[in-house]
């Protein structure tokens, strides 16, 4: 059976992208002859728009039934459901990820990710508002389409009405490293390159 893992580099040492439709890779094993290892590179990572999707239908045609990856969003998975292909959540290396498949470790993905840009935050204090930027033009930076692939977050302190943009320095090989889940963290240690707030052009 073909199963896929997205990743950041082409070989099996390299480390899953817990992005799917935006990875670099897909690293392609056959669980029959786990030494049977091809590489494809995905078309979706350089796609505007519905990156899942086109990764989904590329994974289809390669005769895949199974992926391994970290999240999904609700379009990549209709179309894998459609498919037949089944996902399952992995992180650290291809080589690891194969062979935890083979011996039945991996759990199922049950859970898409959020195919929303921004994501609401509360803290002490207030609430505040993240949303990924295409550019650091302060009141006239632009919204990215795509969240972990933008290149800054700004963040906007609801109660102070102030605005804050950092660069996007994620991590998308550690699951630990994930943009929803450490945006906050990495705000409270960054210094803000822009602070003056207007509605962001979109």
């Amino acid at each position: 059976m073909k199963i896929a893992i997205s990743s950041d580099g082409n070989t099996v040492e390299s480390k899953i992208d817990q992005r799917f439709g935006r990875c670099k890779y897909f690293v392609i094993a056959d669980t029959d002859d786990i030494s049977k290892i091809e590489t494809i590179e995905n078309p979706g990572a350089i796609e505007e728009h519905g990156a899942g999707i086109k990764a989904a239908q590329q994974l289809g045609e390669s005769n895949v039934k199974a992926v391994i990856t970290g999240q999904l969003g609700p379009n990549a998975i209709n179309v894998l459901d459609q498919l037949g292909i089944k996902a399952y959540h992995a992180s650290g290396a291809v080589k690891t990820a194969i062979s935890d498949f083979v011996d039945g470790k991996l759990g199922k993905i049950g859970e898409t990710a959020d195919p929303h840009p921004e994501i609401l935050h509360k803290q002490k204090g207030g609430e505040r508002v993240f949303f990924p930027l295409l550019d650091n033009n302060g009141e006239d930076s632009k919204i990215s389409p795509h969240f972990g692939h933008a290149p800054f977050f700004g963040i906007y302190d609801v109660e102070k009405k102030e605005l804050k943009i950092i660069g996007n320095n994620l991590d998308h090989t550690d699951p630990s490293k994930s943009p929803i889940v450490n945006v906050p963290s990495a705000v409270m240690s960054a210094k803000p390159e822009r602070v003056p707030f207007a509605n962001p052009a979109s």
